[in-house]
């Protein structure tokens, strides 16, 4: 059996208040290993074209300037992180 099957026969034996802490776990973690990866990207220069084609896009009129409560809708973004100035290329 792999470390994965089981962890997933684990997983499965858990009750209600132990596969909620997992869930929980799980949301502090997962983001986590998230900015990592978009860190170790930017790092590498893997989005430096992507934001080089966002800035052309902007620049040639090809963005819309957006309310505030669009963002989060969009990309599932906290409001927190927003600023009133955020721009989404087409």
């Amino acid at each position: 059996m792999s470390r994965l099957e089981q962890l997933e026969q684990q997983i499965a034996e858990l009750n209600e208040v132990e596969m909620q802490t997992l869930r929980e776990w799980f949301e502090r973690h997962d983001p986590e290993l998230w900015d990592r990866q978009i860190e170790s990207d930017a790092k590498s220069g893997k989005l430096s074209l992507l934001a080089e084609n966002a800035r052309r896009d902007h620049q040639s009129g090809r963005s819309t300037k957006m309310g505030i409560t669009t963002l989060p809708l969009i990309f599932g973004v906290p409001l927190s992180s927003l600023r009133s100035d955020s721009y989404l290329t087409r």
